[in-house]
């Protein structure tokens, strides 16, 4: 299954989609639908560095688009979701 994420996601993105779904080969590709920024995970940004301060999302936008993009993978791939709160 290949999961389309937006912008430049950190490699953190696809390890814990990955993570979620062990049963499932899973490809994470970037830049899906567009650029639309670096996302660097939530643990990232008190880090600092080029990706985090470019970024124009928040950190809590990691924790909403790998429940998404998890409902979706769940839903594609027929139940039994790592992301119970939908």
């Amino acid at each position: 299954m290949i999961a389309g994420l937006p912008g430049e996601p950190f490699g953190s993105y696809s390890l814990k989609l990955r993570a979620a779904f062990p049963g499932l080969s899973l490809l994470v590709a970037e830049e899906g639908n567009g650029y639309l920024s670096y996302i660097p995970g939530a643990e990232e940004y008190p880090r600092g560095g080029y990706g985090s301060a470019a970024a124009i999302l928040a950190p809590e936008a990691e924790e909403l688009l790998l429940r998404e993009c998890g409902v979706l993978i769940d839903e594609l791939a027929g139940g039994g979701c790592f992301f119970p709160n939908r």
